[in-house]
């Protein structure tokens, strides 16, 4: 859900604002809910009303972070560099889609959840240290415009683009899907399969390995 309400909100803030401050707010709120998590999970306080939103929360850091970091790539190269950094950068998301899956259920079932989502909110803390030491390029002013109409006007063009709006639709059929699926598939995992953390995180990762 949050990458269906949020992407392009997150565009236009990328396109508007320092694409290095918006990834490290992103990172920071990423960070700062799994320590929510952790600190709500040790008091007894955690419910699952509070985890889904403390969960929607992460994934909102997530889509910024994944608006920001594309649009900065252009940036911090030459033009005759940009096929090879993005090409870089997929293969760093594959890898992450691939690994931490296994790790963290390897993690999981290895420790227990307290310590594989602390050590997941340390990565985050890492990522953010490394974010601030970041350089991104001056870039010319713009004009003061309305958010909404820089919103409304990115939002017409993609719908309108015969090449943007079926990128559009699959990624919102792909996404709804794919967390339909993952809502059912660990519950039945555990449930009728009798998988382990670990088993249920290596299964995840050969999802990744196919993105």
């Amino acid at each position: 859900m949050p990458f269906l309400l949020l992407s392009f909100p997150a565009g236009v803030l990328a396109d508007r604002t320092s694409r290095r401050r918006l990834m490290v707010i992103a990172e920071s709120i990423r960070a700062a809910s799994l320590i929510a998590v952790l600190v709500l999970a040790a008091s007894g306080a955690l419910t699952l009303p509070l985890l889904a939103a403390l969960g929607f929360i992460g994934a909102a850091g997530t889509v910024a972070y994944g608006v920001s970091a594309p649009s900065l790539i252009p940036a911090l190269v030459n033009p005759d560099q940009l096929a090879a950094a993005n090409g870089r950068l997929e293969l760093a998301r594959t890898a992450a889609f691939t690994g931490g899956p296994a790790l963290g259920g390897v993690l999981v079932g290895w420790l227990g959840a307290a310590p594989a989502f602390a050590f997941a909110a340390a990565l985050s803390i890492c990522a953010v240290a490394l974010f601030v030491g970041l350089k991104e390029p001056p870039r010319p002013k713009l004009p003061p415009r309305h958010f909404l109409l820089d919103l409304r006007e990115g939002t017409g063009f993609v719908f309108r683009h015969t090449l943007l709006r079926p990128m559009l639709l699959t990624a919102v059929v792909f996404n709804t899907s794919l967390f339909v699926l993952m809502a059912v598939y660990v519950p039945y995992a555990v449930h009728h399969i009798g998988l382990s953390a670990g088993q249920i995180g290596i299964t995840l990762a050969t999802q990744g390995a196919g993105m």
